[in-house]
């Protein structure tokens, strides 16, 4: 029996008879509380026929953690004016998400069953099966101390195919973990079954993907929520469900749960995994665990078909196209004659910029008949295909529907990219549809065969590109090593230094900009430190705030951490922070002047030659001719406005959507370089980057 006056804040008291719906519960333990719910061991009398009997259930009453209390008849919820919006909210929430999980339990077996909700005692209850095999946890610990192989997957895929029932309906679990996954036990000597609880911080999205639930809170377990988690979602992402599920069938394999995500590193996993572990698994549970979301696994389906020995491309593949490179982002459907991947542009090494949301989208029909002899090398070769027949006529068929393409080595380009193409590789042929090209609005011009002239131009610029890539590859290979070189003082370079560090989380380099007062290192850094330092954390999080210089999103989202630290920092940590943060601001220099060490006397000063005066049009002038963004941005902090235009066109040249629509957004309300701005928001807006109203939506 479980000590409820001990263990648990304001449980029901032992013995209690909850008056439901369909019948009266009697509260016979206390399982667990969290945040947002107290759950109880219950039973029910029930006759079946002439025979009375008596069930188990579990339930789970709403009562937010330190926010609600019990009135004087230690049943009644209350709880004070200041908490009744949160509160109210989140009861609505859990009421809606109770009576969703009612439907949707009777769609997937290994979800645990919701037999009813109810409200009473001013707060709301749903009923549960009660699983009496124990969670995850034990059975791990009662099987030595770690599942083997065989045992781990077949406790981690029913898991899976209830998660990816919940994503159908836009439902993120988004606390799965070991002590979420209890057992069922087998009927008639049959094995144990696991079967997923707790679904007290799942979060449901509309059909456009936006969330729903008006309690949109911070939660996240250690281990077991990848690093965005430690956000607010706001879109649907069964990606963050995904790495969930990897860490937990790690967990299984190693006997131990994985290091925050924040701490996670590439080697860690693989170092970790026992040697009986299988590549399949291994690759498997890599890809899931990703740290960048963009490389994860995408979705949990993909997640099984990793389990699974599969002739598809893998994940993260690059494909060699005739006019493209393509990173395979994972299979979407299987068809007769062929295989359907989505894949994005690959230019010879990681994407850099560390603020694009959006990226051209590939569709990939390889032409792939499974069954008999077909294999699949590590290498991507396929073996035992045959180049002939009806299935092959019917994938050439069904590629010249959708591109015009009539044969392999043609190809197809609009606004400036790749539209579509086709080209045989790996013993066998596929063709690429740019996403675009087949949802082409009349803004667009018609689609143009190339020609032989122009494929020559063509193949010059992709060459041209891909040498830029290998010279830019090289640069990023040593920039870290003469970061702190007394040698580098070339400006350029280190705001490009700066943004490396900021896409690779960098934590010294990171460090090291902050104490050279670069703004834009403190909320990187402030986000890295939430996991554990949360007193670091803040400091970090009040210098972005105070940084003048940061961009409006960006000191909105600074102001956001900030607060949310507040919450989480304890008043010791909270006065601390504010101490040194004044004692910063009584440190700073007022003028240039006061900031140059030891400077001598006007009467030990030599006469000088005045130095000429560069006008802020000469170094306007200067920084456009050499592109140097650097410079730019420096005259934009400094009020130049005819520099956020240009700014604007440079971000979007380098795929930099989000400082470019930032950049562009200040040059349409300065008022200069409006004509300018307009074209880049025009192109942003063909490319969706302000679909559905993201991003503040597309400005005038």
């Amino acid at each position: 029996m479980v000590n409820n006056k001990k263990d648990f804040e304001y449980p029901l008291p032992i013995g209690f008879v909850l008056k439901g719906g369909l019948m009266d519960y009697r509260i016979e333990e206390v399982l667990g509380q969290g945040g947002f719910g107290i759950t109880y061991r219950v039973s029910a009398k029930v006759t079946v026929g002439h025979i009375k009997s008596t069930m188990m259930f579990a339930i789970k009453e709403h009562f937010v953690k330190g926010r609600c209390h019990r009135a004087a008849n230690k049943v009644t919820v209350e709880y004070s004016e200041e908490a009744a919006a949160e509160v109210v909210n989140s009861l609505r929430s859990f009421i809606t998400e109770g009576r969703r999980l009612n439907k949707i339990c009777k769609l997937n077996r290994n979800i645990v069953d919701v037999n009813e909700v109810f409200e009473a005692n001013n707060t709301a209850y749903y009923v549960m099966e009660y699983l009496d095999g124990g969670d995850l946890r034990a059975l791990v610990r009662a099987s030595g101390g770690r599942l083997g192989e065989a045992k781990a997957l077949a406790v981690i895929r029913p898991i899976a195919e209830a998660v990816e029932r919940l994503h159908e309906e836009k439902l993120l679990h988004l606390d799965i973990k070991p002590e979420n996954i209890v057992m069922r036990k087998g009927e008639y000597g049959a094995d144990d079954e696991p079967g997923l609880i707790d679904f007290g911080i799942t979060k449901h999205f509309d059909a456009a993907g936006n969330v729903t639930a008006t309690n949109n809170s911070i939660s996240y377990s250690e281990g077991y929520s990848p690093q965005e988690q430690y956000g607010r979602l706001s879109t649907f992402s069964p990606w963050v469900d995904v790495y969930a599920l990897a860490a937990t069938l790690y967990y299984m394999l190693v006997g131990r749960d994985p290091v925050p995500a924040f701490d996670l590193r590439p080697e860690y996993l693989t170092d970790t995994l026992p040697a009986d572990v299988s590549e399949l698994t291994r690759n498997a549970i890599v890809a899931g665990m990703a740290k960048d979301y963009m490389s994860r696994t995408q979705t949990v389906q993909a997640f099984l078909d990793s389990l699974e020995e599969s002739v598809a491309l893998p994940t993260g593949y690059i494909l060699h196209g005739q006019a493209c490179e393509y990173r395979i982002q994972g299979i979407e459907q299987e068809l007769d004659c062929c295989l359907v991947y989505k894949a994005t542009p690959y230019f010879g090494g990681e994407q850099r910029g560390g603020n694009v949301t959006k990226t051209e989208v590939y569709t990939i029909y390889e032409y792939l008949v499974k069954g008999g002899n077909v294999k699949r090398k590590p290498g991507g070769e396929v073996q035992g295909l045959s180049l002939e027949g009806g299935l092959r006529a019917r994938f050439m068929e069904m590629a010249e529907t959708k591109t015009g393409l009539t044969s392999v080595g043609q190809s197809k380009f609009m606004d400036a990219l790749v539209g579509c193409e086709m080209f045989a590789t790996n013993n066998t042929v596929y063709c690429v549809v740019n996403d675009r090209w087949t949802n082409r609005s009349s803004s667009f011009e018609p689609p143009y065969e190339i020609t032989d002239d122009r494929k020559k131009r063509v193949i010059q610029i992709v060459a041209a590109i891909a040498a830029v890539a290998v010279v830019i590859g090289i640069f990023w290979s040593g920039a870290l090593d003469g970061l702190f070189s007394s040698e580098s003082k070339d400006g350029g370079n280190e705001a490009m230094s700066l943004d490396k560090a900021i896409c690779d989380n960098d934590i010294n380099a990171l460090r090291h900009f902050a104490e050279m007062d670069s703004s834009r290192a403190f909320l990187p850094l402030a986000r890295y430190y939430m996991a554990e330092q949360l007193d670091t954390a803040l400091l970090y999080a009040e210098r972005a705030v105070a940084a003048c210089r940061l961009a409006n999103t960006d000191s909105m989202e600074a102001v956001k951490t900030r607060d949310d630290l507040l919450v989480r920092t304890t008043p010791a940590q909270r006065a601390e922070v504010k101490q040194n943060v004044e004692k910063e601001a009584d440190e700073q220099p007022t003028k240039e002047e006061d900031a140059k060490p030891n400077k001598p006397k006007e009467a030990d000063q030599p006469a000088a030659e005045p130095k000429p005066v560069i006008t802020n049009e000469q170094k306007f002038n200067t920084a456009v001719s050499n592109k140097d963004i650097s410079a730019l941005v420096s005259l934009a902090n400094s009020g130049y406005t005819p520099a956020y235009s240009k700014l604007a066109s440079l971000y979007l040249e380098r795929n930099n959507y989000a400082m470019a629509d930032k950049y562009a957004r200040r040059a349409l309300s300065s008022g200069v370089g409006r004509q300018e701005a307009k074209l880049v928001v025009d192109i942003l807006d063909a490319y969706d980057y302000y679909a559905n109203g993201e991003h503040g939506g597309k400005p005038n």
